[in-house]
């Protein structure tokens, strides 16, 4: 996340329950197919679609559940696609890998990012009669061991 200073107007359309301001979810997906080729998307959840910095977002009905701890330690963001035209869900059965880029804005000024998460790993989507959802995450470094293995004469030899 970067480290911004929100404006009062965000602040405002974030907190107030009925705002005459709406938030932009703008998701920048890359994925990575077997062949090597990669898909870029770019979906946002406004109806009618957005440009912001000269990319266009398209409507995509999605819910974001924000953040959650997962099993393996790490932060986790669920993003939640509804099969609206299928697509994402056939890019994403497609995908070997992924990238993803989420940031929030106002829907009325799309080019001033107030919150963005850059580099998010995507998980494998889980399908179901509704949808297909994708856990996004920062690769955790939590399972590394720490402080890490003894320097000792029998686990490093050359060193001693």
């Amino acid at each position: 996340m970067t480290g911004r200073t929100l404006s009062d107007a965000f602040r405002t359309a974030l907190y107030e329950r009925h705002s005459a301001e709406a938030l932009a979810l703008l998701l920048t997906l890359r994925l990575t197919r077997s062949d090597g080729t990669v898909e870029t998307r770019r979906l946002t959840n406004v109806p009618a679609g957005l440009s912001s910095d000269g990319n266009g977002f398209a409507h995509e009905p999605t819910e974001l559940a924000l953040p959650s701890v997962g099993a393996d330690g790490g932060p986790r963001v669920r993003l939640e696609f509804s099969h609206a035209d299928r697509a994402i869900g056939q890019s994403l059965r497609q995908m070997v890998t992924g990238e993803a880029d989420l940031a929030l804005a106002l829907a009325s000024a799309p080019d001033d990012v107030e919150l963005s998460w850059p580099g998010l790993e995507i998980g494998p989507p889980q399908f179901d009669v509704e949808g297909v959802a994708v856990d996004l995450s920062y690769e955790s470094l939590e399972r590394e061991p720490f402080p890490g293995p003894r320097m000792t004469p029998s686990t490093a030899p050359g060193i001693h």
